[in-house]
């Protein structure tokens, strides 16, 4: 049996592939998975905008990939999805370790931004009488390899450790971190993100497994992450935590960034005309929010001195109405869809500027509403 495969391949640099509203669940065994499950995003130079995609329990057995994969490709978006890995049959093994995991999002060679996302890895598992050779590590939420990601107001959990019994004994495997990442740039803000190891698992005192860390980052990685990013390891098996919060070996740079960077979201994320949005800010302590949407993205570029990548249609854009936020670093912003047939099927996207008070300027990463 081969569950369904949502799949975006072969894009040229002219061409924009945007799908929302979707949701996957995996309803059978995994000893029937034959092929991967979930959605696959492959050699994209053209721009690809996923939304309001839920993936649970999805799987990619027997090839490198995760519940949801992204390979060469150059401009992905994810705003306002859900994904997780399920316990199946591993996708690829951590450097240096021969422990197999399936995460929740793999991404190689390849640059993506996650807004407002929650993301889970695998749990591990263990096979049971009739499948007593299957068996896999915890994934993480998050695999980068030698890739650019963004990562906002999102919720990354790692997958909890497995935990099996039988008449050869207990059998346990340790729990996934939140993120991991091999030779990539890796970038986590706020306001509301969280990056979560997971939990290890007991069956008897010398069957325990550990909680992970909630970062892993190998090689050459480069990793910044604002100080509003709430970060713990999970807890072990027995209770309490020993694993610290961030796993390192290589030539790695990580690199704390001491006040928040500017964020934004669009809530709800689908809306019909004359629907009321609420466009919630957030950024340094009484900065000043300049916000800017366009119905379209454009190429990704950076600005000497602001933090955060440019992904608007600079051809086709418009401002918001200026903002200052609050003394914790907050504003909402109401608006109303405007009656117009002609805007049904469109989506609008916004980006916000700001500027601290140490004279640190970011820009956030893309939010976006659709409109039916």
């Amino acid at each position: 049996m081969t569950p369904p495969t949502l799949t975006v391949a072969d894009l040229l640099p002219t061409d924009q592939v945007s799908i929302s509203g979707l949701s996957f669940d995996l309803v059978v065994p995994h000893i029937f998975i034959s092929k991967t499950y979930g959605i696959r995003i492959d050699n994209c130079d053209g721009r690809v905008v996923l939304s309001d995609l839920r993936v649970e329990r999805g799987a990619s057995p027997g090839t490198t990939g995760g519940a949801v994969t992204v390979t060469n490709s150059g401009q992905v978006l994810f705003s306002s999805c859900e994904f997780e890995g399920f316990m199946t049959m591993p996708s690829f093994q951590y450097p240096g370790n021969q422990s197999a995991v399936t995460p929740g999002l793999y991404v190689s060679n390849s640059s993506v931004t996650v807004n407002n996302c929650s993301i889970k890895g695998a749990s591990g598992f263990f096979g049971s009488f009739f499948t007593p050779q299957d068996q896999s590590s915890s994934g993480p939420a998050i695999w980068a390899d030698t890739s650019t990601v963004r990562v906002s107001r999102s919720t990354l959990v790692g997958g909890n450790g497995g935990a099996f019994s039988d008449l050869f004994g207990a059998h346990v495997t340790d729990a996934g971190p939140a993120l991991a990442a091999l030779d990539s740039n890796v970038y986590v803000r706020g306001a509301v993100s969280d990056l979560l190891g997971g939990a290890g698992q007991f069956l008897t005192a010398s069957s325990t497994g550990l909680g992970a860390p909630a970062i892993a980052i190998y090689g050459s990685t480069l990793m910044t992450i604002t100080s509003d990013v709430q970060v713990a390891a999970g807890a072990n098996g027995v209770g309490g935590t020993t694993t610290s919060l961030l796993f390192a070996t290589g030539p790695f740079h990580f690199s704390p960034i001491g006040e928040p960077l500017a964020s934004m979201e669009i809530t709800p994320s689908t809306v019909t005309l004359g629907n009321n949005l609420t466009l919630d800010l957030a950024g340094p302590p009484s900065a000043p929010f300049l916000g800017y949407f366009s119905f379209g993205l454009g190429d990704s570029f950076k600005v000497q001195g602001l933090l955060g990548a440019v992904v608007l249609d600079l051809n086709a854009y418009a401002a918001l109405p200026p903002q200052v936020l609050d003394g914790a670093g907050h504003r909402q912003l109401h608006l109303t869809i405007p009656a117009l047939p002609s805007l049904v099927g469109s989506s609008i996207f916004a980006q916000g500027i700001t500027a601290s008070g140490q004279g640190t300027l970011s820009i956030s990463a893309p939010t976006m509403v659709s409109i039916r």
